[in-house]
């Protein structure tokens, strides 16, 4: 992350981003185009706008080797069309509710698990007699999903197209890479040709297909039922902006919500911005008090358009604290290769100097621990003190008595379960990542191995330290409820 944006590189990446997307009419071609959606300053999230701050001469090279790396996906794209027709093969049900998730691992195949991301709304959605469907973005190598439980449908998208959509699709794509090119037309500073000529091969870009594919499959889902709302996850992504663009120009009439399921970080972008009315949510469910609060004092959403409902990662409303617990460090990556690598080389080098410590690597269901071990050699000889966690987050919390973590959301839930957050910072910029930044002197951050060996023999955590993060933990994921979104559904659907 060394390489990463300032942050006055990147409010000026997204400033020019969004013009663009202004001076495109905010068109579903337009809207498509996934970099022109800078989510947050984050290592993975920011890394696609370094090549704006490098020399021309590298910036030009960079961008011709993308626009033919693209154009090859395009020719691609279009001759598995030909070799390998296909059609849209959602099933769709007349129910009053459609939501939009993420399908991260095959388990749940097989598995009785409930959605991890929508889970809830839809459970509350069923006791109030609302009928509800469920559409999976599909992030794992499944191809065909489709069962039913308790009256909701899964589905995984993108579906296949026919050919004639994918001739759409790529003709969309071309005519949006001339029309932003030409952009160029009038004058510009030096910066902003570069964000124009980047969000001109963008355009082509297997990104911007997924999302016009994905506008294809809802307006066809939208044409054979008669959903009245629609809910999607919300951070930023243009997936979403497209959803409630299609399901607008679909019909007005249709509720938009998207369910802010994770934290707002203090850098966040894209879901702090409204576009225009026909691609924004008409309301923004949040997850707990802080993102509520940063929404409206931070974003550019009316108090009425936010909605808390919150998110149930737990039980007890107390923090399950028990000082006498094993030396046992509980170490949690985000759903990211390079940050499951900084982690686990800090974590095992600790191991193989504190073996007195067990080290339980816990991975994001997105995460396969054979295909990361064959990228990092590193991982392949490990010490007797680490395990790869075999059970739930809750089990592996309960009896760990540190967590240690970067940008990984499941130190929330660590903590409620008694474990004290560790930060592991690799650079000055890391803080950014911290979804307990604002915890000064309540976590604990390392750097070296001295830094753990700090903590270790310390008294960390102390019940007064626990009480102070439990608190404030409780503020980011509040215990769900339902009612704001079932109110509203009530009056648009239930008629």
């Amino acid at each position: 992350m060394g390489a990463n944006l300032t942050e006055k590189e990147y409010r000026c990446v997204c400033q020019a981003c969004d013009e663009i997307l202004k001076l495109g009419s905010y068109s579903l071609a337009r809207i498509s185009v996934a970099w022109l959606h800078p989510i947050r300053l984050h290592p993975i999230f920011s890394s696609k706008y370094q090549s704006l701050f490098k020399p021309w001469s590298i910036f030009f090279l960079e961008f011709i080797a993308i626009l033919l790396k693209s154009s090859l996906q395009l020719y691609i794209f279009f001759l598995k069309s030909l070799l390998h027709p296909r059609s849209l093969v959602i099933n769709v049900k007349k129910v009053d509710c459609l939501i939009i998730s993420h399908l991260t691992n095959v388990l749940q195949f097989v598995s009785d698990r409930r959605d991890s991301y929508c889970g809830e709304v839809a459970s509350a959605l069923q006791k109030t007699g609302i009928t509800s469907d469920s559409l999976f973005i599909n992030h794992t190598k499944a191809t065909k999903y489709s069962r039913e439980k308790t009256g909701v449908a899964h589905h995984l998208l993108p579906a296949p197209i026919s050919f004639w959509a994918t001739l759409w699709v790529i003709k969309a794509q071309v005519l949006e890479f001339y029309r932003v090119i030409s952009l160029l037309l009038v004058p510009n500073s030096t910066f902003k040709k570069k964000v124009i000529l980047r969000a001109a091969v963008e355009c082509l870009s297997n990104s911007t297909r997924f999302n016009l594919v994905l506008a294809i499959n809802i307006k066809t889902y939208l044409a054979n039922s008669s959903i009245r709302a629609i809910i999607t996850t919300f951070e930023g992504h243009s997936w979403e902006r497209v959803v409630y663009h299609v399901a607008n120009k679909y019909d007005t009439k249709i509720l938009r919500f998207g369910y802010q399921h994770a934290f707002i970080f203090s850098n966040q972008h894209g879901a702090m911005r409204r576009l225009n009315n026909a691609s924004d949510p008409d309301y923004v469910l949040t997850s707990g008090e802080i993102s509520s609060s940063r929404l409206f004092q931070k974003g550019e959403w009316s108090r009425k358009e936010i909605l808390l409902v919150g998110k149930s990662i737990q039980n007890s409303e107390e923090v399950n604290f028990d000082k006498s617990r094993d030396k046992v460090c509980l170490v949690i990556p985000e759903g990211i290769e390079t940050e499951c690598e900084i982690l686990f080389k800090y974590s095992l080098s600790c191991a193989n100097v504190f073996p007195e410590v067990e080290f339980i690597w816990r991975l994001h269901p997105i995460i396969n621990f054979s295909d990361l071990r064959n990228k990092y050699p590193f991982l392949s000889n490990l010490p007797k003190n680490i395990h790869l966690s075999q059970v739930d987050l809750a089990t592996d919390a309960s009896r760990a008595r540190w967590v240690l973590y970067r940008g990984s959301m499941a130190v929330i839930e660590s903590c409620l379960k008694g474990a004290g957050p560790i930060f592991l910072k690799k650079y000055d910029s890391d803080f950014m990542l911290d979804p307990l930044e604002d915890l000064v002197g309540q976590r604990r951050v390392v750097s070296s191995e001295a830094d753990f060996k700090a903590v270790f023999q310390s008294d960390f955590p102390s019940e007064n330290n626990m009480k102070n993060i439990g608190m404030y933990c409780r503020k980011i994921f509040t215990n769900f409820n339902g009612s704001p979104i079932i109110d509203k559904l009530m009056v648009g659907v239930q008629k």
